[in-house]
């Protein structure tokens, strides 16, 4: 049965407007995929090539000492948790475009852009919780923070990264799994009438190719604007 997305709230991670809007710079290849396959591709947290996302910031002696749990045995869990979850970055910002093609290595392709409220409702057909939220950049953990937290919830993870990723103030799609032996991504369905996006053409873009190619997919992508 389908599982709606959900948006995580203050405990876990940021929550932007609904009406917010977010990118998501995909090269053409990339582009092509989500419209042919009406699917979102999730990529497994420990193949990033940010080798702490998905790791505690700085303090988690101080949780361990708070919770009395065994460090090995937490650091194990937590390692463990990292190969199943997966996630799709987007992001609020709206005046860094030359530094996000490089990035996403977008070059060739196209910015996704879309409203938190109708990518949640894109997602409902899910048959598998996602949670939708922004990520909180911090450095470390601090006695207060465990103090009004008082256990480890695995979910938060994907949501907390260093600040000196600050500038890129992502928005997540999260989806984790029990699997013992996790595959290396996932993909979600997601309709794409219910997305309402709009496409932004990287300035370097074959235009021409681009239009040509979202002419061949308009049918299905009725809500597509270029």
């Amino acid at each position: 049965a389908p599982m709606p997305a959900w948006q995580v709230d203050a405990w876990i991670g940021n929550c932007p407007p609904l009406t917010g809007r977010v990118w998501r710079y995909l090269s053409l290849f990339k582009l092509e995929d989500l419209f042919r396959t009406s699917t979102l591709y999730l990529a497994r947290l420990d193949r990033q090539e940010d080798a702490d996302e998905g790791r505690w910031p700085f303090g988690v002696e101080d949780l361990v000492f708070t919770n009395g749990v065994d460090p090995e045995q937490l650091r194990h869990a937590l390692e463990a948790e990292r190969c199943r979850t997966y996630t799709s970055c987007w992001t609020l910002r709206r005046n860094v475009y030359d530094r996000m093609w490089e990035e996403y290595r977008a070059q060739d392709g196209a910015a996704v852009v879309v409203q938190v409220g109708n990518l949640i409702s894109a997602l409902s057909s899910a048959t598998e919780p996602l949670a939708v939220g922004g990520v909180v950049y911090r450095d470390r953990i601090d006695h207060e923070w465990v103090r009004r937290h008082h256990r480890v919830n695995t979910l938060v993870l994907p949501f907390q990264k260093r600040t000196q990723f600050s500038w890129e103030q992502e928005v997540r799609v999260v989806h984790q799994v029990t699997a013992d032996e996790p595959p290396e991504a996932v993909r979600v369905p997601v309709c794409l009438d219910d997305l309402q996006v709009r496409i932004m053409p990287s300035p370097a873009a074959d235009v021409h190719l681009l239009a040509e190619l979202l002419g061949d997919l308009a049918p299905a992508t009725s809500a597509i604007e270029i």
